[in-house]
This record gives C-alpha cells, structure tokens and sequence, in this order.
C-alpha cells in the first residue's frame, strides 16, 4: 500500500514538474537557467546558515528563520515566473524579460553569498543590506517604463 501512495504522490509531483517547465518554455525561459538562479538561491541559504553557525553558534540557527528565508525565496521564484507570463499575455517577448530579472536577481543572490562568506571568514557580522529587494524596485521601475512607454 505505501509504495502505491508514494508512487501516485511521486507521479503527481513529476506532472507538477512537467507542467511548470513547459511553462517555462511557453514564456520563452531556458529552464536551465531558472534551475541556476535555483541554485544560487539554495547556495546563499546554505551560506547563511554557516555563518549563523559559525558566528554565533549552531544554537542561534531557528527553524522559523530558515523556514521565513525558503519561503521569500520561493515568492522571489514565483515573483520571476509571474513576470514572464504577464509578459506572455501582453503580447512582450517574455523570455527577454524574464532573462532580465534573473540575471539582475541573481546579482542579489550573488552579493549575499559574498556577504555570508566574508561574515563566516572574519567573524563579523553581516551588514544586512537587501540586495533583492532593491533590484525588485529596479525591475518594478523598469517594467513602469516600458508600460508607460508602449501605452503612449
């Protein structure tokens, strides 16, 4: 019975996979290329937690930390996905758009793996800048631009 239960739950979650990347393909993203930014965002989780580890001790790493940054990465995932279909549907190349996004979200990611590297190899504290948060306001203001300027 358990191997006929994993079998349909591992069947389902194949055709969630299936479905997402031929999403992918339809708004014109190289799914490799949202398994790297993927990637990225696995190794800055993985980063921040050896330097919470190693700067203030395994005791100071808290289940509903890591829960909060797997899920803001998550949105951060759908946030990029979002960007090509609405793209898609307005008629925009969307894979040029959604290109875009990663590779400037991908600069955030990148900026905190540095930063959590650096605060692990000299023990001081990470200064918290929001790399992403800023670059999301930079690709808001981007997008408000060429809105602006195809509805002229």
């Amino acid at each position: 019975m358990t191997s006929t239960v994993l079998t349909a739950t591992g069947l389902k979650n194949a055709g969630y996979v299936a479905v997402f990347v031929a999403s992918l393909n339809f708004i014109g993203v190289v799914p490799q290329t949202m398994v790297l930014f993927a990637a990225l965002m696995i190794i800055d989780l993985i980063t921040g937690i050896i330097r919470s580890a190693t700067n203030n001790g395994c005791r100071s790493i808290k289940s509903s930390v890591a829960r909060n940054g797997i899920v803001a990465k998550m949105l951060l995932l759908l946030t990029v996905f979002s960007i090509g279909i609405t793209s898609a549907l307005l008629g925009y190349d969307a894979g040029t758009y959604v290109q875009a996004a990663i590779a400037i979200l991908s600069l955030g990611e990148l900026y905190s793996i540095i930063g959590n590297v650096h605060s692990t190899r000299t023990g001081k504290p990470k200064v918290e800048f929001d790399a992403v948060s800023v670059i999301l306001q930079k690709v808001k203001a981007v997008l408000d631009k060429t809105i602006a300027a195809d509805s002229e």
